[in-house]
Formats: structure tokens, C-alpha cells, sequence
């Protein structure tokens, strides 16, 4: 995480929610590695001024390629948002290739308040263009 300003809000009777302003944070996807192609389906519920971008980058490491070290071939973006003062959820998807591992990113340009950020993945069973 890197931010101008970060904050944890801490509200009896409330969900612990961050409040994240000019930041950048990150986690990694833990996604099975598998043969199978795959949807990552999240949502962030953020209310805020500025925008939100969402992105993945991540790198194909099949099991024969185990040795090599992870690195950041390949970027997608996930979408960017306009803020509003009232909290909206955000939705984003993205198809992932076989052994495809990384991470997602946050970036806040203004400030916002993240109050919940969730993704669900699951394998499919066509190809994936």
C-alpha cells in the first residue's frame, strides 16, 4: 500500500471501512492453478470524490514453468470509476487463461472510502477467448 493518507474507520454499530486518499493498494488473487479457464466476478462498494481504476497483473506459470518467478506480464484493466458522495457498488469481471496467478489493484485518484471489495472466482468449461 502506498497512500497520501490512509485511515481506518472504526464506527460503533458499523463495518470497519478505509478511507484511502491518492493511494494504491493491492492483493493477491488466490486463484486456484489449474488447467481450467476461469471468471474472477468482484464488486467494491466506495463512495468518495475522484476515481477508482481496478486492474489485474498477473503471469501464466503452468507447473512445468514452477521454477520461474512470478512476474507482471500481463496487465488488464478491471474498469475505472467516477466517485460520488453516496456509496455505490462497482462491479468488474475478467476471464483468466490456465495457471494464470497475480494480483488486483486499487487505485484511488481524490479520495474514497471503501466500506467492501469481494470477488468470486470460477472455473469454466470452454475456452476462454
Amino acid at each position: 500500500m502506498k497512500a497520501e493518507e490512509c485511515e481506518l474507520l472504526t464506527e460503533s454499530g458499523r463495518s470497519t471501512r478505509l478511507r484511502l486518499k491518492n493511494g494504491l493498494i493491492y492483493s493477491f488473487l488466490d486463484i486456484p492453478s489449474t488447467d481450467s479457464h476461469g471468471t474472477l466476478t468482484g464488486q467494491a462498494s466506495v463512495s468518495g470524490q475522484g476515481t477508482l481504476s481496478l486492474w489485474t497483473s498477473t503471469c501464466v506459470r503452468p507447473p512445468s514453468l514452477k521454477a520461474q518467478a512470478f512476474s507482471h506480464d500481463t496487465k488488464a484493466p478491471l474498469g475505472t470509476f467516477e466517485l460520488t458522495n453516496a456509496s455505490s457498488t462497482l462491479t468488474f469481471m475478467r476471464d483468466f487463461a490456465p495457471y494464470e496467478r497475480g494480483y488486483v489493484y486499487i487505485r484511488v485518484s481524490g479520495e474514497a472510502v471503501l466500506s467492501h471489495v469481494s470477488g468470486v472466482y470460477s472455473e469454466t468449461q470452454e475456452s476462454v477467448p
